[in-house]
């Protein structure tokens, strides 16, 4: 009952807070963290029951999700000493949207395949009352851009995440509605991955393969994002002709140069290893470039900068491990790896919640022999090629 409360509560919780921003924030807040909240206490008690009742039911779980939580708050533990425990506007909501959703997820819930399936349609019908209500209809959303946040970025982002399950539940119902509001919304960078992720799904790639591919573009992409600029620049010396080029990245380029003249310039070497702490990136976007801009645009500097070289590490070991896992989770990471370049999903809750619980599908018993040597079943798994 209560895990079918969250799978109602929590997407729900998420389409209530862009429908009433407007009138009530304080109200907005409590529909989209309280949710949140919920889970993170809901996650503890499982965890609690598990480790005092039946310890045994944790061995052979898959360690992906407590290491995640576990990793964060080590991460985030060091970047504060590092910046000498600065706490800035923003850095404080941004740990805990992202601690709280890490143990939420980490908690070892016995969910099957039949809880992803209801939590994915909750959050597609959700989003689509979202857009009716914000816009008239779902069709009346921007193709290019979006004309709200909420429907832009969230519609945008979480969705081709529930399209990447239903394609490997082979679920069409879910497939055809997932797919249409993706494409409603038009996140261009979210499609762009979305398109990627499902060309080299179809390529027989076993675990080293798909971790390799991860580790490369992950490390491409981080020099790509530190060094736009200078890539703009030879492209242009080039090819002369490309003086367009600098709008595909909106400005971009400029922007990744001041950044990382600025940050390089006032921090030092603790701070370029461990990062300045939680909120600083935003804080620079803020001071450097428009107070209306909040945030880096960039998920690659944003972790760099917040969390430094061992959080980017971090986090890029997270998805090539996912990638191992089997062939939705290198999707997951392969989307991850790709949206990171344009945008903040690293700190957005409704994508965090449906990426992670899509990572989730593995959290369970990795043989079933592992229990039933102690004389327990193993929960139905989904049916994903591993």
């Amino acid at each position: 009952m209560i895990q079918l409360l969250i799978i109602l509560l929590v997407p729900v919780g998420i389409a209530l807070q862009g429908i009433i921003e407007d009138r009530s924030r304080a109200l907005s807040n409590v529909f989209q963290y309280g949710p949140i909240i919920l889970l993170g206490v809901y996650g503890l008690a499982c965890l609690a029951a598990s480790v005092v009742k039946e310890p045994k039911r944790l061995i052979g779980r898959n360690p992906l999700m407590p290491t995640l939580f576990i990793g964060f708050a080590l991460m985030t533990t060091l970047s504060l000493m590092a910046s000498n425990l600065a706490t800035r506007p923003g850095g404080i909501r941004d740990t805990l949207i992202v601690g709280v959703t890490l143990f939420g997820v980490a908690a070892p819930f016995r969910w099957t395949s039949r809880h992803f399936h209801y939590f994915v349609w909750v959050q597609c019908i959700s989003f689509a009352v979202l857009s009716v209500i914000r816009n008239g209809s779902p069709t009346s959303l921007n193709l290019i851009e979006g004309y709200s946040p909420w429907e832009h970025h969230t519609l945008g982002f979480v969705l081709p995440v529930c399209f990447l399950y239903a394609y490997f539940e082979k679920s069409i119902p879910l497939m055809a509605l997932s797919g249409l509001l993706s494409v409603l919304a038009m996140k261009r960078i979210a499609i762009i991955a979305l398109i990627a992720v499902l060309i080299l799904s179809v390529l027989p790639l076993s675990k080293k393969p798909r971790v390799l591919i991860c580790l490369v573009i992950g490390v491409l992409m981080f020099l790509v994002s530190h060094y736009l600029d200078l890539l703009i620049e030879v492209v242009q010396v080039l090819w002369p002709e490309s003086k367009d080029f600098r709008d595909l990245f909106s400005g971009r380029g400029p922007l990744v140069a001041t950044v990382r003249e600025k940050a390089y310039s006032e921090t030092g070497m603790a701070a370029v290893i461990f990062g300045n702490g939680p909120g600083y990136a935003s804080k620079l976007a803020v001071e450097l470039l428009s107070a209306d801009l909040k945030h880096i645009h960039n998920d690659y500097i944003r972790i760099f900068l917040d969390y430094g070289i061992f959080g980017s590490i971090f986090w890029l070991s997270v998805l090539a491990r996912l990638a191992a896992i089997s062939k939705l989770t290198f999707c997951l990471a392969l989307y991850q790896l790709i949206v990171f370049t344009t945008d903040n999903t690293f700190v957005y809750y409704p994508h965090l919640v449906a990426f992670y619980l899509m990572a989730k599908l593995h959290d369970l018993p990795l043989r079933s022999e592992s229990l039933s040597s102690f004389g327990l079943r193993s929960p139905g798994l989904p049916c994903l090629a591993r």
